[in-house]
């Protein structure tokens, strides 16, 4: 069962860049104009797991600490690190 628990200072707003507003629960990273972006390479480095449907411009809130749904591609197996790959989808 999907739970989320959000911890005090756990979830910070950035400017999205692009329209995120399908994209609630995606890995997220910093992009080099300083805003929220997808983050869609193995070589990201995420910043946290979306959790609005900002659009352009718009306030993203980005969870960096707590508990978040996430959606991913596949299986996670208890004891092993989740990684980007390279679909956004």
């Amino acid at each position: 069962m999907a739970y989320e628990q959000e911890v005090k200072g756990g979830d910070i707003s950035i400017t999205a860049n692009g329209d995120l507003s399908a994209k609630i629960y995606h890995i997220v990273e910093i992009g080099t104009d300083g805003k929220v972006t997808v983050a869609n390479g193995v070589g990201d480095i995420p910043l946290g797991v979306l959790q609005n449907k900002p659009k352009d411009g718009e306030a993203a809130r980005v969870r960096t600490a707590g508990v978040s749904k996430i959606v991913c591609d596949g299986t996670i197996t208890v004891g092993t690190h989740p990684f980007v790959g390279t679909s956004a989808d």
